[in-house]
């Protein structure tokens, strides 16, 4: 075998040690990308929700304001609804949800347009206000869960992802010395 053909094959022995470190760097990136992705998108569900939530609160309290006022009350609740309606936001809220949330506070928004005097029937007015509060902090208690499982799923893959990119470098060390001796030994042998 010549001397460069020889060379040729330990660069390209040197190339592909490269090449395998890069293909685990790149394969890691990969995954924590997904990863933040998953976690953005969760992240995204939760604000919208926290959002949704205040201001159904809001809602409910201009509901149990003394003396009850017919349209603050109705004011108060198409803000909800028009953000649940809203097609120019991006909603990451499940559309079965979005729907439900939408259903309760109609049915609390009629309630308080036909009632004579809403303080006489403030309840009718107030549980489905109640209950699409409970939705939506049941909603964010399961969210909160998932974003936990997607935090400790990272740490777990970004820690496989540095023990493998460790170990791919220092093997691509390893086998760059190794190359270089051999590379070395070839040369200077005949030379000498």
């Amino acid at each position: 075998m010549s001397l460069g053909t020889r060379l040729t094959l330990k660069t390209a022995v040197l190339v592909m040690a490269v090449l395998v470190v890069a293909g685990a760097a790149l394969w890691g990136l990969g995954g924590l990308n997904r990863d933040l992705d998953a976690a953005l998108g969760e992240y995204d569900q939760l604000r919208e929700s926290y959002a949704l939530l205040s201001e159904i609160e809001q809602a409910r309290s201009v509901a149990r304001q003394s003396p009850v006022d017919p349209q603050a009350i109705e004011l108060s609740l198409l803000r909800p609804i028009l953000r649940l309606d809203d097609g120019s936001a991006p909603y990451v809220l499940d559309a079965d949800l979005r729907q439900t949330l939408r259903d309760e506070l109609n049915l609390a928004l009629t309630a308080a347009r036909t009632v004579p005097d809403p303080a006489d029937n403030l309840l009718s007015v107030l549980a489905p206000i109640n209950s699409a509060i409970n939705r939506l902090a049941s909603q964010i208690e399961d969210t909160s869960s998932r974003i936990e499982r997607i935090e400790v799923r990272a740490q777990a893959h970004r820690t496989e992802v540095l023990w493998l990119l460790g170990l791919t470098a220092a093997g691509a060390v390893l086998l760059a010395i190794i190359v270089g001796l051999w590379q070395y030994l070839a040369v200077m042998r005949p030379l000498r």
